[in-house]
């Protein structure tokens, strides 16, 4: 509908507040777009609707407030109605951006601002895999709206006296957006800032010396085991800052925030060496799902780091607030910046958590740079240096390490973001690490090796209430994942008794013995046997062999007289821990094949 606001009485003082001349504004702000991202147009035929602004002066907040209550919301076609219905996400951020524009036109700043913060957050974690055109559409148009939103919210503060002065508000409001919005094509930090890390890490107080103090006393033994860790990576972290031309010494914030640990987790839920939360992880591209997570990786999370303090340091321009802002968030810093009034990172009113954060990062570097000094043995640098091969689909980490002739541990730690320890599904060229100089002798060794064989595989037999989406659940994995596994159309229905395949990758299962090629879902049909409950497949260089049960056989004592693992035994024949056998009952098990002999 079209907005024509018409004064009656007076013109509106300037001592009236700036809320109740901003609502026209924010009215337009709210109108739906189109499918192409411009507003909706009104019809031909619907007269301009005239309000009243509000007159009295005395009751400017009250008389704004009764001014918005009036307005009816814009209308919406029954079909992008009937379109929201669908797509719930995006109705959620339109509900979301139409409460900061209520908050804002109420003069109710600080709400307002935390929305807007909540808002830009869940945007910046990106469309879903399946968005269609529109739903794009809207979220650039959403993203510009916001942007002017942060605009008139600064406005709003420097009416007020809240804020700097008005001709750097707009520029300020666009840069907060840069945390987790701006694309990554960014200016690179200037050199006198590389320089000006260097004067942070000369500072001297109290809470430094305090943390000086702790590492070398009763934090020894995390700080050995870091030092440990740093002389293994601190070559590719530093090389991988001085690419993005960062300080070598913010390699010390991975040292404080995970101990160098691809492994760590914290309490909220960041992960691996550069602790990133999981939607800042996608923003930066980092692939974070049930076979990978990046944030593990060390090349990966180091670079998608460099370019977040790079967007940081553009936006503070000073090395602790950088700091305190990677902690804590942007939004937080900056919104304790404006409300103290100033930019001194050792006098704003911090969490405990993050004014320790800079003493701690000093501290880390003083004790690192000059271990001796402090009691520390000097390790030297023995860079982490790697073969590289290519692996398409579904390969154990196991299978692999048994190739190079390695531990799977070892292959484990070189590959950290294969959190499954299996590489992922249908990805092709997929890149593992190797130890130096094994390389091309596994390379050789996989070809030899069935893709049947590459990967160990649990069996499920579905139970009445199972559905895949609780089964998915229950082992880690996707819907999707369960379907490609198992032959299954999106349309095609699982029953009880029918045997799912879910890969596992390392855990579990005794080798190829336990492999088990992908097949369509095992249907149950009668009989007493257990080879009668699904068809077998038999893994290539093995044979299937029989066994009726005796009177006093046990699981344990069949699977020695065959030569297997109890666990395999119970595996092909889905037996669980607590099912019996009976005389007569017939077991199979798969034993590798006898060498033929030659004439």
């Amino acid at each position: 509908m079209a907005i024509a606001p018409c004064h009656q009485g007076p013109t509106p003082a300037r001592g009236r507040g700036p809320a109740a001349l901003i609502c026209p504004l924010l009215c337009l702000l709210t109108l739906p777009v189109g499918c192409a991202g411009q507003r909706t147009p009104a019809p031909a035929t619907s007269p301009p609707v005239v309000v009243e602004l509000p007159a009295d002066p005395e009751e400017p907040a009250e008389a704004a407030e009764a001014w918005w209550d009036s307005l009816a919301s814009p209308e919406i076609s029954p079909e992008r109605s009937a379109w929201l219905d669908v797509h719930s996400e995006v109705a959620e951020l339109e509900d979301a951006h139409r409460q900061i524009v209520a908050l804002l036109a109420r003069g109710l700043l600080d709400p307002a601002d935390d929305l807007l913060y909540l808002l830009r957050k869940q945007m910046a974690v990106g469309a879903v895999a399946d968005d269609d055109s529109l739903s794009t559409a809207y979220r650039q148009s959403l993203d510009r709206r916001l942007i002017l939103l942060a605009g008139l919210l600064a406005e709003e503060h420097a009416m007020r006296g809240e804020s700097t002065p008005a001709d750097s508000l707009l520029e300020e409001a666009y840069a907060d957006i840069r945390g987790l919005v701006l694309p990554d094509t960014i200016a690179p930090v200037p050199l006198e800032a590389r320089l000006a890390m260097a004067e942070l890490l000369r500072l001297d107080n109290e809470l430094v010396r305090e943390w000086v103090a702790y590492f070398c006393g009763p934090g020894r033994r995390h700080f050995d085991r870091w030092l440990e860790r740093k002389a293994e990576i601190e070559t590719a972290v530093t090389g991988i800052l001085a690419e993005a031309g960062l300080p070598p010494e913010l390699l010390y914030m991975s040292v404080i925030e995970s101990g160098l640990n691809a492994q760590a987790r914290s309490r909220v839920g960041a992960v691996g060496y550069w602790q990133f939360m999981p939607g800042t992880a996608r923003h930066f591209s980092l692939r974070h799902d049930t076979w990978v997570d990046e944030r593990r990786d060390l090349d990966r999370s180091t670079r998608a780091a460099a370019t977040y303090v790079t967007q940081l340091y553009n936006y503070f321009q000073d090395w602790a607030l950088v700091l305190a802002a990677y902690n804590a968030g942007e939004g937080r810093i900056d919104r304790m910046i404006r409300r103290a009034g100033h930019r001194d990172y050792w006098r704003l009113p911090l969490p405990a958590e993050t004014r320790n954060h800079i003493p701690k990062f000093i501290a880390a570097y003083r004790i690192a740079s000059d271990p001796t000094r402090y009691g520390f043995a000097a390790i030297p640098s023995t860079p982490l240096v790697c073969d590289t091969i290519q692996v398409d689909d579904a390969t154990d980490l196991k299978v692999i390490a048994r190739c190079a002739g390695v531990s799977a541990d070892t292959l484990r730690a070189l590959n950290a973001a294969l959190v499954r320890g299996v590489t992922p599904p249908g990805g092709r060229n997929w890149t593992v690490r190797v130890p130096l100089g094994t390389g091309e002798q596994c390379r050789q060794k996989l070809a030899a090796i069935p893709a049947a064989e590459r990967v160990v595989w649990t069996r499920h037999t579905v139970r009445k209430g199972d559905t895949l989406g609780s089964i998915a659940r229950r082992y880690g994995t996707t819907v999707a994942q369960l379907r490609e596994a198992n032959r299954l159309s999106r349309s095609g229905l699982i029953h009880p008794g029918d045997v799912l395949q879910i890969p596992q990758g390392a855990g579990g299962g005794t080798g190829a013995a336990n492999a088990v090629v992908a097949a369509p879902v095992a249907r149950k049909t009668t009989g007493k046997t257990a080879t009668s409950r699904t068809a077998e497949a038999t893994p290539q260089g093995y044979e299937q062999i029989t066994y009726s049960v005796q009177r006093g056989d046990t699981l344990g004592s069949i699977a020695r007289r065959l030569g297997v693992s109890l666990d395999h035994l119970r595996q092909v024949n889905h037996l669980k821990r607590s099912s019996l056998i009976r005389p007569g009952q017939r077991l199979i098990a798969h034993r590798r094949s006898a060498p033929a002999r030659a004439g």
